[in-house]
């Protein structure tokens, strides 16, 4: 592996890095970001004696992607492709003769896929892919109307007097080709499929009780032509 190039920053609210290379008559690439705003808040609060010892809130978020293409031969190439990222945020309002209240919100989501392209000659051009994506959204809010003096300390959800937690979690799979013909300079046709495999699922939960859910696996297919003169 060659690491041909590379690039890094670093601050104290965020840090990112970017490096890529030659690989198998190909190439490679990786770069990934993180946020570190919650990090230098809790050293804040942490240092400063008149604060508590965790902050009323805080957020961060994450993210990296790679991707590597070989060519097989002069005809085919092969392209795999990966992408993941989270998002974190974190409340906590109230205490002393106030209701206390902590919510949480966390979602995310990563991809990964494979493209095959095959090229028998400069008038066609194939790409066959398959890939899989995953979105999660989650949420929990939590209220505690007997709330003690000492703040310091967040709420726990297992002694909360009201509980609203809320996951989404969607997964698609999806097939595709395209073709695409070059007849010449004025004239070019494409055509292609996909089928997408969706699982959908929703739950709920009110007072430690499951409120609701929604679950759902539909299926989709489609096709399309292009024509460009």
């Amino acid at each position: 592996v060659d690491f041909s190039k590379g690039k890094a920053e670093i601050s104290l609210l965020s840090s990112r890095i970017l490096v890529e290379g030659p690989f198998l008559n190909g190439s490679w690439m990786f770069s990934g970001r993180r946020t570190y705003f919650d990090k230098f808040l809790d050293s804040y609060y942490q240092l400063d004696n008149s604060l508590p010892d965790t902050p009323p809130g805080n957020y961060y978020f994450w993210d990296s992607h790679f991707k590597i293409k070989t060519s097989i031969n002069d005809n085919n190439q092969l392209i795999y492709s990966r992408f993941s990222g989270q998002d974190n945020f974190f409340a906590s309002l109230g205490g002393e003769d106030f209701p206390g209240v902590e919510f949480n919100w966390d979602w995310g989501n990563g991809t990964q896929g494979l493209t095959w392209r095959f090229i028998p000659n400069s008038s066609y051009i194939v790409n066959t892919s398959i890939s899989k994506t995953k979105y999660n959204f989650n949420v929990g809010f939590d209220i505690d109307f007997n709330v003690e003096v000492d703040t310091t300390s967040e709420i726990s959800s297992a002694n909360s007097d009201l509980t609203l937690n809320i996951d989404n979690l969607v997964e698609d799979v999806d097939l595709n080709q395209n073709i695409k013909y070059i007849y010449n300079e004025n004239l070019t046709i494409e055509s292609g499929w996909q089928i997408k495999y969706l699982s959908l699922k929703y739950t709920e939960w009110f007072a430690g009780r499951e409120t609701g859910r929604l679950e759902s696996k539909p299926q989709t297919s489609s096709g399309f032509i292009n024509i460009t003169w």
